[in-house]
């Protein structure tokens, strides 16, 4: 699946032990938000997906200039360990509660 997102704010929380690095993405045709999220476990390992609803997909980016439309491919819904999937979802309600106080 490929569509058309357009990169938004950065964002950096720690919750429950993890280290999430996390840009927002709009969907110009979709209008779904997905947070791309780096999840640093301690150097060399670390995670990265899209979360778009409460589906965690694995994702390949385009290398299209930012501030114009990013091709975002999705790949195949990602099983992430539940304690990393809540503090993932905490931080993404905290990000957004944090947008909407602009």
């Amino acid at each position: 699946m490929e569509s058309g997102w357009k990169q938004g704010a950065s964002y950096h929380a720690k919750i429950d032990g993890f280290d999430f690095i996390a840009h927002r993405y709009d969907n110009q045709d979709t209008h779904e938000t997905g947070w791309h999220l780096h999840v640093d476990l301690h150097l060399p390992t670390s995670h990265e997906y899209l979360v778009v609803g409460q589906n965690f997909r694995s994702v390949t980016f385009s290398s299209v200039p930012i501030g114009g439309p990013n091709w975002v491919v999705l790949g195949e819904t990602l099983q992430v360990d539940q304690k990393e999937r809540i503090a993932a979802l905490k931080a993404i309600e905290q990000w957004k509660r944090s947008a909407m106080q602009l």
